[in-house]
């Protein structure tokens, strides 16, 4: 297979499609009006633990539907009773709101997903709370505050009930929109017009849906093709955090985190869902008559039992400290780090797949992915750049049977229009090469030769008009893949040929005009199986590198760390199979 390479130019950082969510829980006004200061609510009775020594332990202070505090907040030196939205002379608590609006911006939550899954709607307490909370993340977007938007996960047959009473009410700047209407998870989808509705459901080991909380390691939800949505929390369970089945999984000291976040970096979705924010207290759900193997007595809590059996990121009062909210920081920031943007043609179909990590908008809800159909067949070699100097990135093919090169230009987002070609070099010994080679701020196109070794270079001297005068002699043979880019950060095009037989990536830095020296060397997966890629994943001026796995539909990328060596590697699961041809596009600044 050729490789067809894209060498990105540098680039102002790109609308990345990568978001990051976390539950939250409005329920402190709720707990507090009904049970009081929070001394006063169940206690667990000791020994306590998850090999129940003792089937039927006393719940005397801690009856059936009692609510249990498993830990206490940074915020106000631990007191609980402190933290209402709503204090009790109705005043708005927005020193609590606002401590919770810049830790969740500082982490990289793009929004909050209020909990609303267990009919909470029906209660003014809850739902004084939430407009409370509302009330103050949109002054503060209006005071230019960084603030996380918000969207809610609401049980079944009550959407338009929420609709009315909090989307009506504020501005849709407030909401994170999906699809051109504000998201919503819920369990029952039905009766929610207004929404971009995902199902979502827990602990169901499940692709068919998106979800809140799985065990490790977590199935992801896939749309067209890519991986849309996957859930993290740092401790979890099969059912009660605390059933005696021993199925529950602590935090570990972070082990359980890192374990779920591998999942993140092994597929990146466009969506993470963390669990979560701001649930303190669990309820003892054990009604006494449980069939075995639960005892008839001893309380069961469903998602938080004590500091190591719980889920909550926000910084602890004593304990854990600020340990788990400063893991999630960094980790959402190693998620955000890449936004690269694939296109993938299908020889059979020759239809050309995108997905854009970075700019574009999601199409309607499509997973910010769209097609477009062109030229199939395997005569020819796609290739991407801007060819008519307009700041878009526009396709091309190469007919390798008459050596046409068929331009289609950029004329909306995701839409070309085929209207001109450039002829040069019929052969299919020939490997496609596009940059800009003089260094002039064109995009020039090129040809190497795998029987001679030979790279011949065509510089562009008007839209879709080349002029090929020059050329370079350097390692004959089609075991080798070219590739392309700056990797030594002076500003010219670099050049390299990956050997498929033994894994070596060899670079020949730019030394004057299409004249080049071969001083570097990389190793990383051998075989033909591989297409090399490069451009720049991170934003940071450096060229980056990766390979796509045609037997799996794997792409992994590797960052570049020095001025030829690599880490930080995270993977990308696309369409797999041989049929179709990886290339990348920029992230312009215009857009695609």
């Amino acid at each position: 297979m050729s490789s067809l390479i894209l060498a990105s130019p540098a680039h102002a950082a790109p609308t990345q499609n990568k978001f990051v969510t976390i539950l939250y829980e409005t329920w402190a006004d709720y707990w507090l009006s009904i049970f009081g200061p929070a001394n006063t609510w169940c206690r667990l009775p000791a020994p306590y633990d998850a090999s129940c020594p003792v089937a039927d332990q006393s719940v005397a202070e801690c009856p059936y539907t009692s609510f249990h505090w498993w830990g206490a907040p940074a915020l106000f030196n631990g007191d609980i009773n402190q933290y209402r939205f709503r204090k009790a002379d109705g005043t708005a608590n927005n020193a609590l709101i606002d401590n919770h609006a810049s830790l969740l911006a500082a982490a990289g939550i793009d929004f909050i997903t209020i909990d609303y899954s267990n009919s909470n709607l029906v209660d003014s307490r809850f739902n004084n709370a939430t407009l409370t909370l509302l009330t103050r993340f949109r002054d503060r977007m209006a005071a230019g505050q960084a603030t996380p938007k918000v969207a809610f996960f609401n049980s079944g047959s009550s959407h338009s009930t929420l609709y009315n009473t909090f989307y009506t009410a504020f501005p849709a700047s407030l909401f994170f929109h999906v699809g051109g209407k504000p998201l919503l998870m819920s369990n029952d989808c039905t009766g929610a017009p207004q929404f971009t509705c995902k199902p979502i459901a827990g602990l169901q080991n499940s692709t068919a849906t998106w979800s809140f909380k799985e065990r490790t390691p977590q199935p992801y939800y896939s749309s067209n093709g890519w991986p849309e949505e996957i859930s993290v929390v740092p401790a979890t369970q099969a059912d009660y955090i605390n059933s005696c089945l021993g199925n529950a999984l602590g935090r570990r000291g972070g082990a359980t985190l890192n374990e779920q976040w591998s999942s993140v970096t092994g597929s990146n979705p466009t969506y993470v869902f963390v669990t979560g924010w701001n649930e303190w207290g669990s309820q003892n759900v054990n009604p006494g008559n449980l069939s075995s193997p639960y005892p008839s007595l001893r309380p069961l809590l469903t998602d938080e039992w004590n500091p190591e059996f719980s889920s909550d990121f926000e910084p602890m009062y004593g304990g854990h400290g600020t340990f788990y909210y400063d893991q999630l920081k960094a980790k959402v920031a190693q998620y955000k780090r890449n936004a690269p943007n694939f296109v993938l043609r299908s020889i059979s179909s020759g239809n050309w797949l995108f997905k854009y990590y970075a700019g574009g908008n999601d199409l309607g809800g499509s997973n910010f992915t769209t097609t477009f159909p062109w030229a199939a067949g395997s005569q020819f070699q796609p290739i991407t750049g801007d060819f008519d100097n307009d700041g878009y990135s526009d396709i091309a093919v190469r007919d390798v049977l008459n050596g046409v090169w068929h331009f289609a230009r950029r004329i909306a987002p995701y839409v070309y229009s085929h209207t001109v070609s450039f002829t040069w070099a019929a052969g299919a010994q020939f490997q496609p090469l596009v940059a800009d080679f003089d260094n002039d701020g064109r995009t020039d196109i090129g040809l190497r030769d795998t029987t001679t070794g030979a790279w011949h270079f065509a510089r562009q001297v008007g839209p879709y008009t080349y002029a090929h005068n020059n050329s370079f002699t350097w390692a004959a043979g089609g075991n080798y893949q070219p590739f392309i880019g700056d990797f030594d950060q002076n500003g010219r095009t670099d050049i390299g040929l990956r050997d498929t037989a033994s894994g070596a990536w060899y670079l020949a830095h730019w030394v004057a005009p299409y004249a080049y020296s071969n001083a570097l060397a990389f190793s990383w997966a051998s075989g033909s199986n591989y297409q090399p890629i490069t451009g720049d994943w991170d934003g940071d001026s450096r060229q980056d590198i990766g390979l796509r796995d045609s037997t799996t539909g794997n792409i992994v990328l590797l960052n570049n760390s020095g001025t030829f060596s690599f880490g930080n590697q995270e993977t990308y699961r696309g369409p797999s199979g041989s049929d179709y041809q990886l290339l990348i596009a920029p992230n312009s600044p215009n857009g695609p």
